[in-house]
């Protein structure tokens, strides 16, 4: 009867100090103020989670880690099946007997049997790594050793305390306990010698070590072995929710609470100007009034690295690390825990606590991202980085009136001339002197809207993309108009947290495509092409959208366009733009025209298609000042690695980046940046060249 009464006084003490502790953590959770439905597209959810989750896929993209994790994770899972049935053993062991001394039960005694030390040699390698090699992305704390020391122990306790009691078992089948011992374990002995020969480990390596043990030291080491598993059980549930290894307990409801929307769409904020008027607070200045799910997120960031890794800010020594930041916000929600809990209840006095912007989170970190996502793409566990830090920029420039200086132009110039550089409306269209271009009357309709973008009319370099790409257009007959209403697409805008202007700029650019009765739309510039895509439909807006390399590829595939390699280029490597690739998807069409364009394969850079390290321009950086060192020179200098003298991208933000990576090298006679229009324009036959049939 011993058994039973202290393994209900543990449950009753360890289960009760849970239940606190995860309340009020619950009820931090869903304290903010945002609301968020994540109840959609269940099938698509349970897919997230055996294929993040589950089968950890993300892990894998650093094998050592992954191979390390999955160890423990499996055994972890297999291993709680084992905590739960010792349970029943203390209560009822007929019970406990009767479901595994069937085949199921069996095989289930086998495997975690052998899994036991496939997880020690997992918590070997974390401890190895954490203590020998330590990776530079890694947090080091005595927090995550007590956790991996605390697994090594369940697995421990619990080989010792099958061992022990195969041993009694077999003693009392060969009349070799004490008559009282005898008596205790006879029932049961029977169902022990089946396990034990099911126990390739505790039953036939463990077990014979202890055969010439006495009878007390085995039921004590028993005993002891049977108490302290369960015990570090509770501690450990208990221990989980003040560290990163409370992700152990929601990394699985992260992944399936994950955002579904389009990858390249920030959230939408309904009723703005209302907002606005009524003076409410827009994004996020205090941490209440993110949603449950980011706090969520801040609950399940283990801690990694990934995503640091990563970051071309970090990589460039300024403050932003995504891990921080998510930690950071942790730690303040949890010094906050109190006064949100007692407001919560209309009880409490006001926070004179550290405020989360500036004190917890700086400004220079806020607006050092550059919404590339590859920390998104990174972590494991599914937690949005970007969406946070542009929440943030909303507030900030919304209710505080308060950005970098170098965006006060910036903002002018899309409120009044409807381009990021604040040159003339009236300049839009410059670019097209000379060159056949069928400029749309009001109400004229085409089978496709070319969305020229605000740097291919403005930039000089981009000018000569859209100037090829008409051309191009023109060649292979496709039927297609630019908008004279044309003005920016308001990516910039949103991506610095001015979502007003961006509701602004949308809602005119939507009214013109309708005027038009637009349909399709064909982009070059992926910031654009992201935004009228993905975006736009949260204003009601309908249009198929392409970006231009998907266009020409198919028109090169129905033969209405032909392309002769160009000779010139010897050599040539590609660059990824972060809103093509990995807000899109799209990888290998821009590839395949460049080789089609050159006669040349692709020279991989290291990081490339989806871990494409960002050129430094997106999320509004474009129009901000950096220090050194810069972005755009680290990302150049990773291309250069790859040996090529050519280097072509497809994004006009990252021709501008890259050619002024190459300008601050030195490298323009030894280096060509190409747009991969550019090239195809250069090797497109055209049809007053062929000869006659």
């Amino acid at each position: 009867m011993i058994r039973p009464i202290i393994t209900s006084l543990i449950l009753l003490v360890a289960l009760g100090a849970f239940a606190y502790t995860a309340n009020k953590r619950l009820r931090l959770m869903f304290s903010g103020r945002k609301k968020e439905n994540r109840l959609d597209n269940i099938p698509a959810r349970i897919k997230a989670v055996v294929q993040y989750a589950l089968a950890q896929q993300r892990m894998f993209k650093d094998p050592y880690a992954g191979a390390m994790h999955i160890m423990i994770f499996a055994g972890f899972s297999i291993l709680a099946i084992r905590t739960v049935s010792l349970y029943v053993l203390a209560y009822s062991p007929d019970i406990f007997y009767a479901i595994f001394t069937t085949l199921p039960g069996l095989v289930y005694i086998a495997a975690k049997d052998i899994i036991e030390p496939v997880v020690l040699v997992g918590v070997s390698l974390a401890l190895y790594r954490r203590l020998v090699t330590k990776p530079a992305r890694l947090t080091y704390s005595g927090e995550a050793n007590f956790i991996l020391m605390m697994i090594a122990g369940l697995m421990v306790t619990d080989l010792f305390y099958d061992a022990s009691e195969y041993v009694l078992a077999q003693r009392a089948l060969d009349g070799g306990l004490g008559e009282a011992g005898a008596a205790s374990i006879m029932a049961h002995a029977n169902d022990l010698i089946l396990l034990r020969d099911w126990s390739p480990i505790s039953g036939w390596i463990l077990a014979p070590l202890f055969s010439g043990a006495g009878e007390a030291f085995l039921r004590g080491f028993g005993s002891l072995n049977f108490y302290v598993h369960i015990a570090t059980v509770v501690v450990f549930l208990n221990f989980l929710p003040y560290g990163k290894h409370f992700h152990v307990l929601t990394a699985i409801p992260n992944v399936f609470f994950r955002n579904l929307k389009p990858y390249g769409a920030l959230s939408f904020i309904d009723d703005i100007e209302g907002r606005v008027e009524r003076e409410e607070n827009i994004g996020a200045g205090r941490v209440e009034d993110y949603s449950w799910k980011d706090v969520l997120d801040m609950y399940t960031c283990t801690e990694c690295g990934r995503c640091q890794a990563v970051c071309p800010a970090w990589a460039t020594d300024k403050p932003l690390s995504p891990k921080k930041l998510i930690d950071d916000q942790r730690d303040h929600a949890y010094a906050k825990q109190e006064w949100i809990l007692s407001h919560e209840t209309g009880t409490g006095e006001d926070w004179e606590g550290e405020t989360m912007i500036g004190p917890v989170i700086s400004e220079e970190v806020i607006w050092s991202c550059t919404t590339c996502r590859n920390c998104e793409t990174a972590c494991p566990v599914m937690i949005d980085h970007v969406d946070r830090i542009v929440a943030m920029r909303r507030y900030l420039v919304t209710n505080m009136n308060e950005f970098p200086q170098e965006l006060v132009r910036t903002f002018q110039g899309m409120e009044r001339n409807g381009n990021p550089w604040n040159l003339g409306a009236d300049k839009r269209f410059d670019w097209t002197e000379g060159y056949d271009v069928r400029i749309l009357d009001e109400g004229e309709e085409a089978e496709y809207v070319y969305w020229v973008g605000c740097a291919a009319s403005y930039d000089d370099r981009n000018k000569k993309i859209a100037q090829g790409m008409v051309e191009i257009l023109n060649e292979a007959g496709v039927d297609y108009g630019i908008m004279m209403e044309e003005s920016c697409s308001g990516d910039t805008a949103r991506r610095a947290g001015n979502e007003y202007l961006w509701q602004i700029m949308a809602g005119m650019n939507i009214e013109s495509l309708d005027s038009h009765k637009t349909k399709k739309i064909v982009a070059h510039c992926p910031h654009c092409m992201n935004t009228l895509k993905n975006e736009y439909p949260q204003l009601g807006a309908k249009y198929e959208v392409v970006h231009s390399s998907e266009l020409i590829d198919q028109l090169v595939k129905e033969g209405k366009l032909k392309l002769n390699p160009v000779k010139e280029i010897q050599d040539i490597t590609f660059h990824d733009p972060c809103y093509l690739g990995r807000y899109n998807g799209h990888y290998d069409g821009p590839r395949n025209l460049v080789k089609m364009a050159t006669g040349l394969e692709v020279k991989e850079a290291e990081r490339s298609r989806e871990n494409s390290m960002c050129c430094g321009a997106g999320g509004a950086r474009m129009w901000m000042e950096e220090e050194a060192p810069r972005v755009n020179n680290a990302r150049f200098d990773q291309l250069m690695e790859t040996g090529a003298k050519t280097v072509a991208v497809s994004c006009p933000f990252c021709m501008t980046m890259i050619d002024d990576a190459r300008k601050a090298n030195n490298m323009e006679e030894s280096v060509q940046v190409y747009d991969f229009v550019e090239l195809v324009h250069k090797a497109m036959v055209r049809k007053s060249a062929e000869p006659a049939a």
